[in-house]
């Protein structure tokens, strides 16, 4: 059999070799998932005609904004039983999106626990789907529409999909009603997948893996001004100062770039913010 090393949780010469041992580690593990799972699928997909959409967040043993930027799609989730459930993922994957310069970030759009119980319409949701437009969610992916094969009335309500999701479906009492709502749905979801989403500040992702979004504050809400996250691989090897903005080559620009809260940074991302800095303080001298 095949050697297979296994961690046990002991300090091996010294606290700080072993931290920097796992520190390693990890980032080989992000890495390897980020390109031989996440980018592997996209190629694959992409050589048979396709794309690849991935919910590239909770629980995976990676950095998630890399993650999701090695797909076509990343997507989202936000809840509307409990309210605003799994919202940070709003925020997260916009961000990978928005970096990453993909056009379209879908959202897993107003699914819901068992508390729902068949209560939910479209009045009821809107401000749920009007939070998520607001983050930069531009496509909504229903959760969920259950397959209704009978058309008896006395078959009403009908099927569910298990406790999970939003009533969503052609036996609602509200269904026939829902013409303009679906409307305005399409609409919004038109009007965002144009032009680009419009921040003030981007925030350095720190350095580490797993590495969940990385956020001011654990409000749902944004505290007053735009943002994005950014990973310190696409600092180091795309973002410029372009007429006194942090720039990405897909169009994305900001005025403020925001170190991480940590007490760790690579060299290389030391030196690439270095240069940044020093080209905006060239810009900034031949402005004056």
């Amino acid at each position: 059999m095949p050697f297979l090393p296994v961690m046990t949780g002991r300090v091996v010469d010294s606290l700080e070799v072993s931290e920097r041992f796992l520190w390693d580690l990890r980032q080989t593990v992000s890495q390897m998932l980020v390109e031989n799972y996440a980018g592997e699928l996209s190629t694959l997909a992409r050589r048979h005609g396709m794309y690849l959409t991935m919910e590239a967040y909770d629980l995976d043993p990676c950095d998630d904004l890399m993650f999701a930027g090695r797909v076509d799609q990343p997507m989202a989730e936000f809840w509307t039983w409990p309210p605003y459930g799994v919202a940070y993922s709003c925020m997260e994957m916009t961000s990978a999106g928005h970096v990453y310069g993909k056009p379209i970030v879908s959202g897993e759009a107003f699914t819901a626990t068992d508390a729902e119980k068949w209560l939910g319409h479209p009045y009821g949701v809107k401000v749920f789907g009007d939070w998520a437009f607001c983050h930069g969610i531009n496509r909504f992916i229903l959760h969920r529409y259950a397959h209704q094969p009978w058309t008896e009335p006395t078959r009403r309500p009908g099927m569910s999909m298990g406790p999970w999701g939003l009533h969503y479906e052609r036996t609602q009492t509200w269904w026939e009603q829902s013409k303009v709502w679906h409307e305005y749905l399409s609409r919004c979801q038109y009007l965002l997948q144009q032009g680009l989403f419009s921040a003030d500040i981007c925030y350095i992702s720190p350095e580490e893996s797993p590495n969940r979004w990385y956020v001011p504050g654990k409000s749902r809400e944004r505290p007053g001004y735009n943002y994005d996250a950014c990973p310190a691989e696409l600092v180091i090897n795309k973002m410029t100062v372009k007429d006194g903005r942090v720039s990405l080559p897909d169009g994305m620009s900001y005025r403020l770039l925001v170190l991480p809260e940590t007490e760790t940074m690579t060299p290389q991302l030391l030196r690439k913010i270095k240069t940044l800095v020093n080209t905006a303080q060239r810009w900034q001298a031949r402005s004056r």
